[in-house]
């Protein structure tokens, strides 16, 4: 599964923004789509996108895409970044792992 590096916030400070490492299963996706995704939680995928990652439909989606040629797609990422300024440190899956 492609990785791609996202904007994250932390969740406490709204002007407080870092990026982090995530796995997103569809190749190809632009800066645009990758900003919808950490944004919004979804994007317009085309059809090329979705031939090339395998992703498989359902009857709707498949017929959606053959009309429009891109679909909507939604996406469930973590892209929380640890606390802005914090002395904690945290993995790629918001786990604290600061040594005390």
């Amino acid at each position: 599964m492609p990785m791609y590096e996202v904007k994250c916030g932390d969740g406490s400070d709204v002007n407080c923004h870092g990026t982090v490492d995530v796995s997103i299963p569809v190749h190809g996706l632009s800066e645009e789509q990758l900003d919808e995704i950490a944004e919004n939680g979804s994007t317009t995928i085309t059809e090329p996108q979705v031939e090339m990652s395998g992703i498989q439909l359902d009857a709707e989606q498949k017929e959606e895409l053959s009309i429009d040629k891109e679909l909507l797609y939604e996406f469930h990422i973590d892209n929380i970044c640890g606390v802005c300024g914090s002395s904690e440190s945290y993995d790629s899956e918001g786990n604290n792992v600061t040594s005390h």
